[in-house]
C-alpha cells in the first residue's frame, strides 16, 4: 500500500495527500523495523519509472541502442534506491536516530535530496514532487522554500507516528502562519515579452530565423524577445558579429547559444547585447559528469561543457533578470544568491519526447514563481513554453512554430534573505547528519538492541 501512496504522490497525478500518508507509512514501518526488501523493490521500480525518459539522450549524445538505454536506466535507478535504503540501514543503526526519531527523519528526508542532487545527479525527489501539487504543501513554499517545505513534511510524518498531538498543533501553527503573515507590498510594471519556439529538426535554419523574427520585433518597441535554449551554436567570434549586426538598441533579446571558447570548451549560455549568462548546473550525463564519474568522457566522446563564469542577472529595458537555463530551476540558491528578481528560463526539452517529464519540469518552474512571488517566462526548444503570472500558468502551448506575445507584470520586490539562510541551513544539517549518524551506526551497531530500535 505504501508503494502506492508514493507513486501517487509524483506526476502525473498530483496528490498532495498521499506524499504525507506515504512518508508515514514509511516511518511506521521503520518503527516496527520491518524489512527492507518491500521499500527497495518499490523505489526500484518508481525510480525505473521516472528516468524512463533518459533513454531518448542517450539514443541521441551516445548513440546507444534501446537495449542498452534501458540498461542504463536500471543502473541508475539502482544506484537511486541503494542510496535511499543505505539510509534507512542507517538509521536503524544510530542510537542518536532511535533517541531522536523526527529529527532522524528530516536528516533522512533532506540527506537523500542532498546526496542525490550533489553526488549522483539526480533529481530531487520530495521537491519535484511538491512542485506537482496545486494545493497543500505547495502553500508553504513562500515562507519556507522548497528545502524547507521538504524537512517539514517529513517532520510531521514522524510526529504523526511519535506525537499525533504535537504534529496536529504543528499543523495548526503553520496553518496560522500562512493567514497572518502579511502580503509583500508590490510595485509593478508592464513587459511585453515574445517567447519563441524553435523546432529541432532544422537547426541548419535557427539563424535565418532569429534573423528574421529579430526584425519584426524591432517594430514592437520596448519588446524583448526570448529564444530557447542551444538556438543556434557559434563560437565567440560568430557571437560579436551577431551582437554588431543583428541586436541593436531596438532589439532587446535573449539567446540561447551554445558558445564554443578558444580554449576548446563550450558553454550553455544566454547571450544579450552586452552581456551572458552561462548555465551554472550542467545536467548529469548529459552535459558533464557528477563527482567520480569523470573517467567516463575519455570512452564516450561527450562535449566538453563547463558551468562558466558569466552568472549574474541580465540588464534588458532598465530591469535586472535572473535567467535560468533547464537544470538551474532545480537548485534554489541559483534563484536566491542574487535576490529577487523576474525570472527568464531558456529550455531544449525535445529529448523527453513526448514524456509527462516536460510538465514536470515546467511545473517546477511554476514553484520558483511561488517561492519568491515573482512572474516567470519559460521559453523551450519544441516542448513546453508560456509564462507563469500569479503561481498560475498562462498561455501554454505543446510543440508550437512561432511566438507566444503577452504583458506580463514584472514586480519589484523585498529580498527574502532568510530563505537563502534556511537553504543552507537545510544542506548543512543534511551533511552533518549523515556523516554523524553515519559513523555512530557503524560503531555503536552493537550496542543497540533490535528491540529498542
Amino acid at each position: 500500500m505504501s508503494g502506492i501512496f508514493l507513486f501517487l504522490s509524483y506526476a502525473p497525478f498530483w496528490q498532495s495527500w498521499s506524499l504525507w500518508l506515504y512518508m508515514v507509512s514509511l516511518f511506521h514501518r521503520e518503527k516496527h523495523q520491518q524489512t527492507l526488501w518491500t521499500p527497495f523493490i518499490t523505489w526500484l521500480l518508481f525510480h525505473t519509472v521516472q528516468y524512463h525518459w533518459l533513454i531518448y539522450p542517450l539514443q541521441e549524445k551516445l548513440n546507444l541502442n534501446v537495449t542498452l538505454g534501458v540498461l542504463f536506466v536500471i543502473i541508475a535507478a539502482l544506484i537511486h534506491t541503494a542510496l535511499f535504503i543505505a539510509l534507512l540501514w542507517i538509521r536503524r543503526h544510530s542510537k542518536w536516530a532511535w533517541r531522536y526519531p523526527v529529527l532522524s527523519w528530516v536528516i533522512v528526508g533532506i540527506g537523500f535530496e542532498w546526496l542525490k542532487l550533489n553526488v549522483f545527479g539526480g533529481f530531487p525527489w520530495v521537491t519535484v514532487a511538491i512542485s506537482q501539487m496545486d494545493w497543500g504543501f505547495s502553500l508553504l513554499l513562500p515562507i519556507l522554500g522548497s528545502w524547507g517545505v521538504c524537512g517539514f513534511v517529513f517532520a510531521v510524518s514522524g510526529l504523526m507516528i511519535e506525537k499525533p498531538r504535537y504534529a496536529i498543533i504543528a499543523a495548526l501553527c503553520v496553518t496560522l502562519l500562512i493567514g497572518i503573515i502579511p502580503s509583500k507590498p508590490e510595485k509593478s510594471h508592464e513587459q511585453l515579452f515574445r517567447i519563441y519556439q524553435i523546432s529541432n529538426e532544422a537547426q541548419q535554419q535557427h539563424l535565418k530565423y532569429v534573423i528574421d523574427r529579430v526584425d519584426e520585433s524591432k517594430n514592437v518597441p520596448n519588446t524583448i524577445s526570448v529564444f530557447p535554449e542551444g538556438t543556434i551554436s557559434i563560437d565567440q567570434q560568430w557571437l560579436q558579429a551577431i551582437r554588431e549586426n543583428i541586436f541593436s538598441s531596438q532589439a532587446n533579446v535573449v539567446l540561447g547559444a551554445n558558445l564554443l571558447h578558444d580554449d576548446g570548451v563550450v558553454t550553455n549560455s544566454a547571450v544579450t547585447i552586452d552581456g551572458r549568462y552561462d548555465k551554472q548546473e550542467l545536467v548529469p550525463f548529459g552535459e558533464g559528469m557528477p563527482f567520480g564519474f569523470g573517467w567516463i568522457t575519455q570512452y564516450v566522446g561527450l562535449t566538453p561543457f563547463i558551468s562558466g563564469d558569466k552568472y549574474q542577472p541580465l540588464k534588458l529595458i532598465d530591469q535586472w533578470y535572473n535567467v535560468l537555463i533547464c537544470y538551474d530551476i532545480f537548485f534554489p540558491e541559483r534563484y536566491l544568491r542574487f535576490g529577487n528578481r523576474p525570472m527568464i528560463l531558456l529550455l531544449d526539452d525535445h529529448w523527453y519526447k513526448n514524456s509527462w517529464v516536460r510538465e514536470y519540469h515546467f511545473r517546477q518552474a511554476q514553484v520558483v514563481s511561488l517561492i519568491l512571488g515573482q512572474n516567470l517566462v519559460s521559453s523551450s526548444a519544441d516542448g513546453v513554453s508560456g509564462f507563469i503570472e500569479g503561481g498560475q500558468i498562462h498561455l501554454l502551448d505543446t510543440k508550437v512554430q512561432g511566438f507566444i506575445s503577452k504583458s506580463l507584470k514584472v514586480f519589484d520586490h523585498t529580498n527574502q534573505a532568510w530563505l537563502h539562510w534556511l537553504d543552507t541551513a537545510c544542506r548543512l544539517l543534511a551533511i552533518l547528519g549523515i556523516v554523524i549518524y553515519s559513523l555512530d551506526a557503524i560503531s555503536g551497531r552493537k550496542r543497540v538492541k533490535t528491540k529498542q530500535l
